[in-house]
């Protein structure tokens, strides 16, 4: 049975037909926040904010929230199902034709597009549009939660509106026109465009005193409430009325199929009505290539700002003695480009040898520059026309503006591409465009505060840079606010709000709709399964996961080299690694994966991505250590593909959700990424009987996850657990060298001493090198905190003996940091060397937490007593290695940094900051135990400190008291260190 959902108007349901009404506010309000994006995942957390806006939420939300949840199917009875449950949230499985705002913006979007070619049937549209509404958008939500996605569709009703109204008058229906336009400027008496359609409706009517009369009227009320004057455009039509130029208007005939419509052709290059940010390289760019090619074309996406990048470059160009600038956009055939340039030539009857042939015949002899913008969907007749030409032709030049090359002989291509995200120096290009055009489009003044340029800067990287994605997200920000506009930004929804320009160019759904129409059915196939890749992808694994019956894998390279000729593929000059070198724009992404999901395809590719992902990056986790350290870069690289791929398998085969944080669990560590280990700590929570059993790997991957966060009484446990499920020997040296790092952390070397000979002994009969260096390493760690420095020098040996038996990044990384650590008390020098040799080859590499080790260990290393370093470069250290393990999410070793940074403190009189420190330290329960430092000296200096602060001030009265947490640590000693850094710095300048 169907069921319809209505929020054009308040809240309405109608199941096979019948209303459904819900009496339930909460209810209503959960069913209002999933339809505010039908078909997309909603958390928890979002839909409590909804349901208790502006109110505290009860005791147990989550539990009231399942319950409400619960009527709310009852309450759908046969049509329950089109409420889904997921992992993150909850959605709203409806079909978008069955959802009235859904079904607005799609009439409207298709008017827009069919309005210049067919007027009557774009009107039809509109009415059917205008049709669905039934009062103010959301109804009761619309002040609340509701409220940015209400406004986006109240503004895009009055859009609507307002373009009937030109339709209306374009077909000849004037009264309609008047009618309507009365009544919009009744309703929005300060919005210019209503009183501009109005004063136009009247001319045509021949009562042009009362379209001038209109006109004063809004000046009027313009002046009055706001103290500015009409737009230029406005005035503009003001003064035509006056002058008499502004009559009745012919309507629009209704179109016969086999006339294509006629160019918009103009001689002059357009004037930019806004300012330009950036592009200067780009600029230079054209301006070189056109003085040394005769055919330039300019590339890119739909929304780069090809034409604008063209019209500023003609401005500056050393041109010939003619430019005409040939606009292509409403070209409806490919046969009338001669035609059209003919027309920018001032040539108003067709020669009798025909358009190319007259053309050709024009332009011989003569000094020009063509400029043809927007050729895309007309790109063989461009093709012609260039090359005819030119070769006929020696005193033209042509620059094209097209999102794929014309394919001529001669051409130069000159890519495009989107604004710099990258912050240099300042705010990115991107944010800057951004920024201005917010203050354009009415936003006020943006603060030159920290905390508004991240949130720009946010919004800019969301649409990927691309200029008209950046305007329409002006538009937004100007009519939401940035926040708002930043938690509502759905890049494809946004409009610019404008009644001028290029339909296709008011949202980018237009314009990636225009792309994907001039397509062939192959290349849409392609396009659209490109999307379940996430990130940089390369041509094998497009091959791999894009292929099946009806498209061979050998046609995917030569599709894949079409679609990036057709600027819907990024292709990167320079692979990544592992021969990445092609991806989608996020936007184009969103929008191609709109596409596989209408075809049907979405499940059997996402399969298809995460098994060939899973399979790939598990032989790259496990080789991790025995390989030369790409795989480091490699798999981080494909971070978003391997969290695609869990989130299939989560879903649907918990066999592989199972085994991932086993099978990557030594490189996630290595590399610091807690967010991978955390998935075997939700395997072990997951609710249901698990299938397969879970492996002792697991739960040692959910031990070193609890490492990572400090919490050393769970990792042991989880240790342990791992330890009583191991039943084969491999099973067992894995599970115990987990457990001998917690025992160290958590006060037990002697256990993990013990646990390291036994490990040591059988890693080394099966062979295991890389686990054989990990317990070489503990092993050297315990009797070094043993103080036996004999059987240290015994371990430190078996180290170096992994690494020459197997001389990969990573064990020799390992090796050196042991060996230098423990060498600190007894050989600073080779101690020094051998840690910075450690740091640098980890940081190459990107095993992060080998890196972070070794710089902690270097600052120890500048601590030691007698030994001449600089304090300020010794506090510079300590804040790197703050920073590091901040950013990693490493808190044990975050707290072992902290730490060893009290006494510094201390003996620079930092005196309250070490005492806080300590505090902190204190309340944090599972904070690591230290043994390289003597506990009585820790605990004098401490003491010292205290006394110097006076016992008046107890721990109670510091704002971290109530709530200590690691973030407030840091920031409590980045501050500290930098304080001193400074105080340092000037005890040692002149005078």
């Amino acid at each position: 049975m169907t069921v319809d959902f209505a929020i054009l108007g308040p809240l309405e349901i109608r199941c096979g037909g019948r209303p459904l009404p819900i009496r339930s506010r909460p209810q209503r309000a959960l069913l209002s926040r999933l339809l505010l994006a039908p078909g997309r995942i909603v958390s928890r957390e979002g839909l409590i904010d909804s349901v208790w806006t502006g109110e505290a939420p009860p005791g147990e939300p989550v539990a009231a929230l399942q319950n409400h949840l619960s009527r709310l199917r009852a309450h759908l009875g046969p049509s329950r199902s089109v409420l889904v449950t997921h992992t993150t949230g909850y959605a709203l499985d409806v079909p978008q034709e069955h959802v009235d705002s859904v079904v607005f913006e799609r009439l409207v979007g298709e008017a827009r597009r069919v309005k210049d070619a067919d007027p009557h049937a774009a009107l039809r549209l509109l009415d059917r549009a205008g049709s669905l509404w039934r009062g103010p958008a959301l109804g009761e939500f619309a002040d609340g939660f509701a409220r940015p996605r209400a406004v986006a569709l109240e503004h895009l009703r009055v859009a609507a509106d307002e373009e009937r109204v030109e339709l209306l008058l374009a077909t000849g229906d004037v009264s309609a026109a008047l009618a309507t336009a009365e009544s919009l400027t009744a309703q929005e008496p300060l919005r210019e465009w209503p009183y501009a359609l109005r004063m136009r409706a009247l001319a045509c009517r021949g009562r042009v005193e009362e379209a001038l009369s209109a006109y004063q009227e809004l000046r009027g009320r313009l002046a009055g409430e706001l103290g500015i004057e009409p737009s230029a455009e406005l005035r503009e039509l003001h003064v035509r009325l006056l002058r008499g130029e502004a009559g009745p208007a012919r309507p629009a005939r209704q179109p016969e199929p086999a006339t294509p419509p006629a160019p918009e052709s103009s001689a002059r290059v357009p004037v930019a009505l806004s300012s330009l940010v950036g592009r200067k390289p780009e600029i230079d760019e054209v301006r070189s290539a056109v003085s040394r090619s005769r055919l330039v074309t300019l590339t890119g996406p739909g929304g780069v700002g090809k034409t604008r990048l063209g019209m500023e470059a003609a401005a500056l160009l050393d041109r010939p003695p003619s430019t005409y600038w040939i606009e292509l956009a409403s070209l409806g055939d490919p046969r009338s480009v001669a035609a059209a340039v003919l027309d920018a030539l001032d040539v108003p009857d067709p020669p009798a040898d025909g358009p190319l042939d007259g053309l050709v015949s024009v332009l011989s002899g003569r000094q020009a520059l063509l400029i043809l913008d927007n050729c895309e969907h007309v790109v063989a007749g461009v093709a012609e026309v260039a090359e005819r030409v030119l070769r006929h032709c020696p005193g033209i030049r042509i620059l094209a503006t097209s999102r794929e090359r014309l394919a001529v002989e001669g051409e130069e291509i000159v890519a495009v591409p989107p604004l710099s995200v990258a912050r240099e120096r300042g705010d990115s290009e991107a944010a800057r465009l951004l920024a201005d055009r917010m203050r354009s489009a009415g936003h006020r003044p943006v603060e030159e505060d920290d905390r508004t340029r991240r949130q720009i800067q946010v919004l800019a990287e969301r649409v990927d840079g691309l200029p008209l994605a950046l305007e329409l997200a002006a538009v937004s920000a100007a009519s939401l606010g940035l926040e708002a506009a930043l938690g509502a930004a759905d890049p494809l929804e946004m409009t610019d709000g404008r009644r001028s320009g290029a339909g296709r160019h008011h949202d980018l759904r237009c314009v990636l709709t225009w792309s994907h129409g001039l397509l062939t059915e192959e290349e849409r196939i392609v396009f659209r399964r490109l999307s379940v890749f996430p990130g940089w992808f390369s041509v094998a694994w497009a091959q791999e996961v894009c292929a099946d019956e009806d498209l061979a894998a050998d046609r995917i390279a030569h599709v894949l080299a079409s679609l990036v000729g057709k600027s819907l593929v990024v292709h990167r000059s320079r692979p990544l690694v592992g021969d990445r070198q092609h991806a989608l724009l996020s936007t184009v992404g969103q929008f191609a994966a709109e596409q596989l999901a209408a075809a049907g395809e979405e499940p059997a590719l996402r399969e298809a991505h995460a098994r060939y992902t899973l399979g790939w990056m598990s032989r790259a986790a496990q080789s991790v250590g025995t390989g030369d350290g790409s795989q480091f870069a490699l798999l981080s690289g494909c971070s978003g593909d391997l969290r695609a791929a869990r989130a299939w398998a989560y879903a649907h085969d918990r066999a592989a959700s199972v085994a991932l944080p086993s099978v990557f669990g030594r490189y996630a560590f290595a590399r610091t990424d807690f967010e991978i280990l955390g998935w075997a700590e939700e395997e072990i929570g997951r609710h249901g009987p698990p299938h397969p059993p879970l492996s002792p790997d697991l739960y040692g991957a959910a031990a070193l996850a609890a490492i990572g966060r400090a919490d050393l009484r769970l990792a042991e446990r989880r240790a342990q657990e791992a330890v009583a499920l191991a039943s084969t020997e491999l099973e067992a040296l894995h599970a115990h060298a987990v457990l001998a790092n917690c025992l160290l952390f958590r006060g037990h070397p002697k256990e993990a001493a013990d646990l390291c000979v036994r490990g040591w002994t059988l890693a080394r009969e099966v062979g295991d090198v890389v686990t054989e260096t990990e317990y070489a390493g503990l092993g050297t760690i315990t009797t070094s905190y043993a103080g036996d420095w004999t059987r240290c020098r015994t371990w430190i040996e078996r180290g170096w003996d992994c690494a020459r038996r197997l001389p990969s990044p990573l064990v020799t990384a390992y090796a050196a940091y042991f060996s230098g650590a423990a060498k600190i008390p007894h050989l600073p020098e080779e101690a020094l060397a051998e840690l910075t040799h450690s740091h640098d080859i980890a940081s190459r590499i990107g095993a992060y937490f080998l890196s972070g080790v070794a710089l902690t260990s270097l600052v120890t290393l500048q601590t030691l007593p007698g030994r001449r370093t600089d304090p300020v470069e010794r506090l510079t250290t300590y804040a790197r290695a703050l920073r590091h393990w901040r950013d990693t999410g490493n808190r044990t070793h975050l707290w072992i940094t902290l730490r060893h940074l009290i006494p510094v403190l201390s003996d620079l009189e930092e005196d309250e900051s070490a005492v806080r420190l300590h505090h902190l330290m204190a309340a944090r329960a599972s904070a690591p135990h230290s043994y390289q430092e003597n506990e009585d000296a820790f605990a004098d200096a401490v003491e010292r400190s205290r006394r110097r602060v006076g016992r008046q001030r107890t721990a109670t009265t510091w704002p971290e008291a109530a709530t200590p947490a690691d973030d407030t640590a840091v920031e409590l000693a980045l501050t500290a260190v930098e304080r001193q850094r400074e105080r340092l710095r000037g005890a040692s300048r002149p005078g």
